[in-house]
């Protein structure tokens, strides 16, 4: 029983929702600015003075007032820099330029990777469908087995014999 009012405690608060508006502490903002020159998430928990397990470091990152000043900061670097993702571009096509001079494929790879990733390529893509109450879509879907229904997601695109 005291195991059963542990976990469900431990539930409660880190479900609690923060106000981004609220003033962070001196810790949680260092904690943020650690993040903002680098540091990983274990490194800025620990050099912000923090004690316990890295775990609480992860629910940091989940506060929106945390996660609005690290923004904040972040933007401060970007500004000091002058960083674009142009120049980010630019750079990884000199270097990939570079290993293929000197015929290191998997440097290429991480290259073009990198670019990829700065593209959005590998962002997953979402799929939003809306139905309404009335729908004979709504209808369709409801009179279809879970076999009909698999082969119509693998289609990539229902083939429910609607015209709409």
């Amino acid at each position: 029983m005291a195991r059963e009012a542990h976990l469900a405690k431990l539930y409660k608060t880190r479900r609690r929702v923060q106000d981004p508006d609220k003033p962070l502490t001196e810790r949680q903002m260092a904690f943020a600015r650690f993040l903002a020159q680098g540091e990983n998430y274990r490194a800025a928990y620990r050099k912000a003075g923090y004690t316990g397990t890295t775990h609480n470091a992860t629910d940091m990152l989940k506060h929106a007032g945390i996660t609005k000043y690290l923004n904040a900061e972040r933007a401060k670097y970007v500004q000091a820099s002058q960083m674009t993702k142009q120049k980010v571009m630019d750079g990884l096509l000199e270097s990939i330029e570079m290993a293929k001079l000197m015929a290191e494929p998997a440097t290429m790879v991480k290259g073009w990777s990198e670019i990829g990733k700065l593209c959005g390529y590998f962002e997953p893509t979402i799929h939003r469908v809306e139905v309404t109450n009335n729908s004979p879509l709504l209808e369709r879907l409801n009179q279809m087995t879970d076999a009909e229904l698999l082969a119509a997601i693998q289609a990539g695109q229902p083939q429910l014999g609607l015209s709409e």
